[in-house]
């Protein structure tokens, strides 16, 4: 790789923003938003071949999140502060 090839690379890769939330987890966040709103649309998924698109409220979505969270826990015996890394298709379901 040229010297360009790398800057280009290492310029895409550089996405850290500044945390607005310190201390806060991403699951903590869900569940005050769920809390506060939780009928209200959190996501639109636009399935491919012209499918109808696909929503889900808070609700839906933070009980999904706990779904993963359990089976994390239960299943594969992690705990708090175990690094998880997933990776899954961009798709309403989470199953």
């Amino acid at each position: 790789l040229t010297p360009d090839d790398l800057e280009l690379i290492a310029a895409y890769n550089r996405t850290a923003t500044e945390n607005r939330f310190p201390g806060v987890s991403i699951g903590d966040l869900l569940q005050q938003v769920t809390d506060a709103v939780p009928d209200r649309i959190a996501m639109v998924y636009q399935p491919a071949n012209n499918a109808p698109e696909i929503t889900m409220t808070f609700r839906e979505l933070n009980e999904r999140s706990l779904q993963i969270a359990y089976y994390l826990r239960e299943t594969l015996k992690l705990n708090e502060g175990s690094i998880v890394v997933l990776s899954i298709t961009r798709r309403a379901d989470l199953y």
